[in-house]
């Protein structure tokens, strides 16, 4: 795979990935706030920000 493709299909990754966020959660995804809720959100919230932060 070419270098451009590579870069392409990262993104393509990266887009379908904010788009199952979106459609699961209905929440968008603000890396950082997922990032810093990891730690501090209720119990509850933190499996799918791990899942989404594992998954990048």
């Amino acid at each position: 795979m070419s270098p451009p493709w590579a870069a392409v299909a990262g993104g393509a990754l990266i887009g379908a990935a904010v788009v199952l966020l979106l459609a699961t959660t209905g929440r968008v995804a603000g890396i950082s706030g997922i990032a810093a809720g990891s730690l501090r959100a209720a119990p509850g919230e933190r499996g799918w920000r791990w899942a989404f932060l594992l998954g990048l």
